[in-house]
């Protein structure tokens, strides 16, 4: 049997927007008083997700020794300024809550409503879930290698995107690990090499699948879109070898179109991803 560790997944939705000519840019502190203690202290902070009042973000918390009956605290901000001192950002809102709420269910994401006590406005919901990670021996390193092969249909040329990789969380839904940089689209243009351990893609579970998804950034608004996806197992992979491939689906047809994008291109644990025909 391997060891197991949990992670906190934060999430939003509806957020109130701070920004006039674009929308919030939100990111997350996550402060932690135990039992024992008087005051909260710092536990850590998300990344900040760029014009987007409905974020998921990628950090995540391990809670293993955090005792059941501390109370979190977690602040939302709009990212305003490149100091870490919170007075330099918006403040959206806040929630509180003990640990015990998060573990004691683990079947569904807990919702809590933002607190914002400098406005009436909906400030927005936060969806809080803990995980149990199943650590594998051994852990494995799973390196990709993303590029654009021929680029036509939902991606031009000029368009700029992102890729995220997601894992399954108990309660059934998805969570992102990981998600890349924009970049434009440019036949054969790689995004950044990456290695990402093998349990944090599928939760140290072999039967479970890894997600991908393609989102789309709109130049003038720079909102995002989700334009296609991939659901497919790293054992059946690995099991595979070189030639293995996987099905994105696109997000706005009925028919649910596909491209066979992502195939096996070295060893066991290296894996290229080549995007056709969008």
């Amino acid at each position: 049997m391997g060891k197991y560790r949990f992670e906190m997944s934060i999430h939003g939705t509806n957020f109130m927007d701070l920004d006039r000519r674009s929308k919030s840019d939100p990111f997350a502190v996550v402060f932690v008083k135990e039992p024992t203690a008087g005051d909260f202290k710092e536990f850590g902070r998300t990344e900040t997700v760029w014009e987007e009042l409905s974020p998921r973000f990628v950090t995540k918390f391990l809670v293993d020794n955090v005792p059941m009956e501390s109370r979190l605290r977690i602040v939302f901000c709009d990212r305003d300024s490149e100091l870490e001192k919170l007075s330099k950002h918006d403040f959206i809102g806040e929630v509180q809550f003990q640990m015990k709420e998060l573990l004691e269910d683990r079947t569904n994401m807990k919702s809590f409503v933002l607190q914002n006590e400098y406005t009436r406005k909906h400030a927005g919901t936060a969806f809080l879930g803990v995980d149990r990670i199943r650590l594998p021996s051994p852990n494995r390193m799973m390196t990709f290698e993303i590029r654009f092969g021929k680029v036509e249909h939902l991606l031009s040329s000029m368009t700029k995107c992102f890729i995220e990789f997601l894992r399954p969380m108990e309660n059934g839904g998805w969570t992102p690990v990981y998600r890349t940089e924009s970049t434009r689209v440019e036949t054969s243009s790689p995004f950044e090499l990456l290695s990402l351990e093998e349990s944090m893609l599928n939760a140290g579970v072999q039967t479970n699948s890894t997600r991908i998804e393609i989102w789309k950034i709109y130049s003038m608004s720079q909102e995002t879109k989700l334009v296609a996806y991939t659901e497919f197992s790293l054992a059946n992979m690995l099991k595979t070898g070189k030639g293995f491939g996987a099905n994105f689906i696109r997000e706005d047809q009925v028919a649910k179109a596909s491209w066979n994008v992502i195939s096996l291109v070295s060893t066991s644990s290296d894996f290229g991803i080549r995007l056709d025909n969008f």
